[in-house]
């Protein structure tokens, strides 16, 4: 029999919940925790916090709430559970699989990785490390990147285990014994990967711990509403199954953990529609008797079977400690659960019944044809049982966790797998307890604000979801910045959408906006096939239309085949003059019959936005610990008026921050972002087309930067013209009323090709400002970053109150511990196999210092075409988490490692002085502070 290996318990955590021999020795007596009837234990007629769910997540929240100061006793757990259904006479429940992974390296952010970190030292894991197999070379690639970047989160511990990559004879070496190594090129060993053996066990030790703190559980009640007040839940109506008697309960937080198919369906309990981007996906997994796996030879470095993952052919296999081996995957096309039951229970409180799904061999054979090939062992094995399973997926395959956009006070975990659900507790506490983060930085790839509205049609998520399991679970992670999925596309389009599709446009979407990425007018990209062509190796490949949208692709980790396109369009404009899709920005209008809202926007914003009529200021808003919580243009368009533009990623969540913070309910606030067109003109020459096709072209001369008018262009009166472009160029945005939009970009680019103009998209936007050095907030900057630490706090006025004040008067005083650093890979060549694409770590040249451990890492990177070189922005920390100083930075040598390879880094802390007649424009640092 293969025995897993056990890890020690050096946590104290860990310790905590297996001191009580009583726990690790007997199961746990839910009842004691349980209060089944509205008698037997009254509910409380209030409550800080209200959870709803019943799995390891939920769990892991009350276990976290319960260990903070004054909520443990404040604190219900509503589960959901009917402990029996008269009805059906037997109790309500999916089949579920009792265990679960800890793979270190199926998420794409290498951050996210610490969340799975703390859930092995939280849970009892059987760590037998995992072997991930690949059949072709970008795999590889992908596999050596993945290995660099999980430097950046590695513990001590890690780093005495270190991943590697293995080559073919060295899988053969240790595992061909196991496996048909036939059809592998390498692969990846994790040392550190594990198995949670017991869920359930698990999810009762916490629940257990929580009620021992105070927390109380409640079985046979039903949700029935959440009621609402000033846009916060007030409080929330339950029924007693047995009775059907309602209670209603004050809470001053409300946490929507079904974390399963319910999950949207609590939502709909809210009067304001708060909107779940999640669906189910069938998923099915074998179990096999225990069974024993040949030893192979006295040489092997293995005497146990590692979790093996299949990267190329999406399957996974692992043995628990019984000896009975688990079979799963996804196929490249998944199946949505379609059946939707009814919302209401026959009391009238919410419906708990999950849908029940049937096993289907032939679906489940596509998976076990290439496991079978890959370990022939198992062809001998004996089958225990096919689970059929259903798993929450988001549109790009990665968790909700934290405050939903709608609610102030409604906070989401929703397709948190088991692997995150120590994190997701521990993330959870610190929003409702205002602790601060106890990571050390942001996790806005899992919030819930990152999707707009829309995204959470099921239409829309019936066709995004076919290819996002696959994807999540065994995807080589190509660079995200720029791949895009291949499905739910034209979800939003601008008017001009038509006009660069024929131009040539390549389209990424962000926020559900397709927006031109770069532009390749090469018939051989017009044609793209649909998510359901002959490449599907699903039933659904007899569906395969072609789609007309043409998405962005970028299949390599090396030099990418729009490169040349990029290049063209970055000349542009730095030397000529572009024409740039600013839609998806976002846009928002506030104002107050008073000056309300100049007395909010001063409190919520750093910098002084009591500035003229006609003035644009750059600000952070700032939370208080000093971090951005938004990073936005301000437009003052009359007294009590202002236009905000904001980064595309804060759609969301820039208004929801507004709105909590808003004490007068006489500002106004109104989402504007699809009633303008926006157009960048950018480069040299910009304004000699924008006096061309002005109805009065005098208005340029007195037209300053960082100021906008309201002018005429063409027959188009009311076009707002601001004098930025957000990159450093010289250059213009017009805010274009929908109605007018298809007539100025017409005559623009009529008048623009006078002066060789051309199209550009958002790669080339991109590489203009990391060469300029500017940071963009959900790249760059995020909650944790303050201005003191990416060189912005020229733009902090300490002369007026606003909110996180205090926080940056205190690290002005005792100085910053991380610095944002531009670093200039001179050595670098262009040809090289792997690019860095951000996420890689940086390391210190200095025999004083350990140069096996990282003191930072990249956040955005990209080809610097005046500089000739790679260019790297990210941020960097003292090795001894000193104060980091100018001089330290300066004098030190870095080097940055791109897939298993340092390379050597010039570090600048200042704009760069570019060839160009736009250095007036200052949005990092440009001299000492």
């Amino acid at each position: 029999m293969i025995k897993a290996q056990v890890i020690s318990k050096s946590s104290l955590l860990k310790t905590l919940i297996n001191t009580s021999n009583v726990l690790s020795s007997r199961q746990l007596d839910t009842t004691a925790a349980v209060d089944t009837t509205f008698n037997g234990q009254q509910l409380p007629t209030e409550a800080k916090v209200v959870i709803y769910g019943n799995d390891l997540t939920a769990a892991s929240i009350a276990y976290h709430l319960s260990e903070a100061q004054n909520f443990g006793h404040n604190c219900i757990v509503i589960t959901g559970n009917k402990s029996f259904d008269s009805t059906i006479g037997t109790a309500v429940g999916q089949p579920t699989v009792n265990t679960c992974l800890l793979s270190h390296m199926n998420v794409a952010n290498p951050r996210v990785s610490q969340l799975i970190q703390y859930s092995k030292q939280l849970f009892d894991v059987n760590q037998c490390g995992a072997l991930y197999l690949a059949h072709n070379k970008l795999t590889i690639d992908s596999f050596g990147r993945r290995i660099s970047s999980a430097k950046i989160v590695s513990t001590v511990a890690d780093n005495q285990q270190a991943n590697q990559l293995l080559t073919k004879d060295e899988i053969i070496r240790r595992y061909g014994h196991v496996l048909n190594c036939d059809d592998f090129l390498g692969g990846m060993y994790v040392p550190n990967d594990s198995i949670i053996e017991d869920i359930d066990g698990q999810q009762r030790r916490l629940c257990q711990l929580a009620a021992d703190n105070g927390v109380k559980f409640y079985d046979n009640v039903l949700l029935n509403k959440i009621n609402i007040n000033s846009n916060r839940i007030s409080n929330v109506e339950i029924i007693d199954y047995k009775t059907n008697r309602v209670k209603r309960i004050d809470c001053q937080y409300f946490i929507n953990s079904a974390n399963n198919y319910l999950t949207r369906l609590i939502a709909k309990r809210c009067p304001i529609r708060v909107r779940i981007p999640t669906l189910c996906v069938h998923n099915q997994v074998m179990i096999t008797k225990p069974f024993d796996i040949p030893s192979g030879d006295s040489n092997s470095l293995s005497n146990y079977m590692p979790i093996v993952h299949d990267f190329d052919q999406r399957f996974t296999v692992y043995q628990t400690s019984d000896g009975s081996v688990h079979l799963t995957g996804y196929e490249r096309v998944a199946k949505i659960l379609q059946k939707i039951l009814s919302e209401n229970d026959r009391t009238g409180g919410m419906n708990v019944e999950i849908p029940l799904i049937r096993e289907n061999w032939d679906d489940f054979y596509r998976i076990l044809r290439p496991i079978l090939d890959t370990i022939p062992a198992l062809n001998s094995a004996k089958l225990h049982k096919l689970i059929a399973r259903l798993e929450n997926f988001t549109p790009d395959g990665r968790s909700l966790i934290g405050e939903v956009p709608e609610v102030g006070n409604y906070l989401l975990a929703a397709g948190v797998v088991p692997q995150l659900a120590a994190g997701a507790g521990r993330l959870i506490t610190d929003i409702v307890t205002k602790s601060g983060n106890s990571f050390g930085h942001d996790f806005w790839s899992l919030d819930p604000r990152r999707f707009i509205s829309s995204q959470s049609n099921r239409i829309f998520l019936f066709d995004r979801l076919r290819e996002v399991p696959a994807k999540a679970r065994y995807n080589i992670n190509f660079p995200s910045p720029h791949n895009d999925y291949e499905t739910g596309h034209g979800l939003k389009t601008c008017l001009l959408y038509p006009r660069f599709k024929q131009s040539g446009a390549l389209f990424q979407q962000i926020m559900g906006y397709e927006r031109p990425a770069v532009y390749l007018p090469d018939p051989n990209n017009l044609d793209i096939d649909d998510y359901m062509s002959d490449k599907s190796d699903s039933e659904t490949s007899a569906n395969a239309v072609q789609l007309k949208h043409k998405y962005l692709e970028t299949k390599s980790f090396g030099r990418p085949n729009w490169l040349d396109a990029v290049r063209e369009e970055y000349q542009a404009c730095r030397e000529r003059v572009a024409l740039l899709d600013y839609c998806s920005f976002t846009k928002l209008e506030l104002k107050s019959t008073n000056d309300e809202v100049v007395e909010l926007l001063q409190y919520l914003c750093s910098n002084d936005i009591d500035v003229n009529v006609g003035s644009i200021v750059h600000t952070g808003m700032q939370n208080d610990r000093g971090g951005y919580e938004n990073d936005v243009s301000l437009i003052r368009m009359d007294d009590n008026q202002y236009m905000l533009v904001g980064p595309s990623e804060q759609q969301s969540r820039c208004i929801s921050w507004i709105r909590s913070n808003i004490l007068e309910s006489n500002v106004d606030i109104k989402d504007i972002s699809g009633q303008y067109t926006a157009l960048c003109l950018m480069g040299p020459l910009s304004k000699l087309v924008l006096s061309e096709v002005l109805a009065d072209p005098s208005e340029l001369n007195t037209f300053p930067f960082f100021t906008y008018k309201q002018l005429a262009i063409g027959l188009a009166s009311e076009v707002r013209v601001c004098n930025l472009t957000h990159t450093g160029e010289l250059g213009w945005v017009l805010y274009i009323p929908n109605e007018y939009a298809m007539h100025v970009y017409d005559l623009l680019w009529r008048i623009g090709q006078r002066y060789d103009m051309r199209h550009a998209g958002s790669i080339a936007m991109r590489t203009l400002r990391i060469e300029k050095f500017f940071a963009f907030w959900g790249q760059d900057l995020d909650t944790t970053t303050t201005p003191f630490e990416c060189g912005r706090s020229f733009r902090v006025k300490f002369d007026k109150d606003f909110l996180g004040k205090s926080a940056l008067l205190k690290q002005k005083e005792e100085g910053v511990r991380r610095r944002y650093v531009q670093l200039l890979l001179d050595e670098f060549d262009e040809h090289n196999p792997i690019w860095p694409w951000g996420g890689e770590p940086i390391f210190i040249c200095d025999s004083q210092y350990d140069n096996n451990v990282p003191v930072g890492l990249t956040t955005t990177t990209g080809y610097g075409f005046t500089l000739n070189r790679h260019v790297c922005l990210g941020f960097i920390r003292h090795p001894l988490n000193e104060v980091i100083s100018n001089d330290f930075i300066l004098k030190s040598r870095f080097e940055v490692e791109i897939g298993g390879k340092r390379y050597k880094a010039r570090t600048n802390i200042h704009s760069p002085k570019l060839t160009d007649v736009s250095g007036t424009y200052l949005a990092t640092r440009s001299g000492p502070e």
